[in-house]
């Protein structure tokens, strides 16, 4: 969980980063505010933990000697 929590944040920062420097090379603007910002980043965390616990999950219902021995 703690890598999909910082991918998601990596991310998100780089995103910013990219939009921040390249905002102005665009005819149309859009105003981000920081509350948007907030929200977006809520998001994206919810987005990566719920990813997370669906894939422990499907990860705990394989069964042992399957995944160990390779087939059935």
């Amino acid at each position: 969980m703690q890598e999909a929590i910082a991918l998601g944040l990596i991310g998100f920062a780089l995103g910013a980063v990219l939009i921040g420097r390249t905002y102005q090379y665009f005819p149309r603007r859009t105003v981000i505010l920081a509350f948007d910002q907030y929200v977006l980043l809520g998001i994206v965390l919810v987005i990566c933990v719920v990813a997370s616990l669906l894939g422990i999950s499907k990860a705990l219902r394989v069964d042992l000697s399957t995944a160990l021995g390779g087939g059935g």
